[in-house]
C-alpha cells in the first residue's frame, strides 16, 4: 500500500531484462517455486516489520536475478 514503492519496484521490471530473467531463470526447474519462496520471505519480514531481515532477504533476491540474467561466463568452474 505504498505508492511510492510500487512505482519504484514497476520502475525496475524493465520489459527487456524480465523477459531475459525469465528466460533464464526456466532453465531451473523450480524457479518458480523458488522465486514466489523468496517473495514470501520478503513480504513476512515487511509484516514483521524486520526491517534488517528484509533488507538481507531483498538483497539476495537481487543479486540472485542479476545472476541469472547475467552473461555466463566462460570459465570452467566459474
Amino acid at each position: 500500500r505504498n505508492d511510492a514503492f510500487v512505482r519504484l519496484v514497476e520502475s525496475l521490471w524493465i520489459a527487456d531484462v524480465g523477459r531475459r530473467l525469465l528466460a533464464e531463470r526456466r532453465r531451473t526447474p523450480t524457479w518458480q517455486h523458488d522465486d514466489v519462496a523468496e517473495h514470501r520471505a520478503i513480504v513476512t519480514a515487511l509484516e514483521a516489520r524486520d526491517g534488517k531481515r528484509a533488507a538481507a532477504l531483498m538483497r539476495a533476491h537481487v543479486e540472485s536475478a542479476v545472476r541469472h540474467w547475467s552473461p555466463r561466463s566462460s570459465t570452467p568452474g566459474a
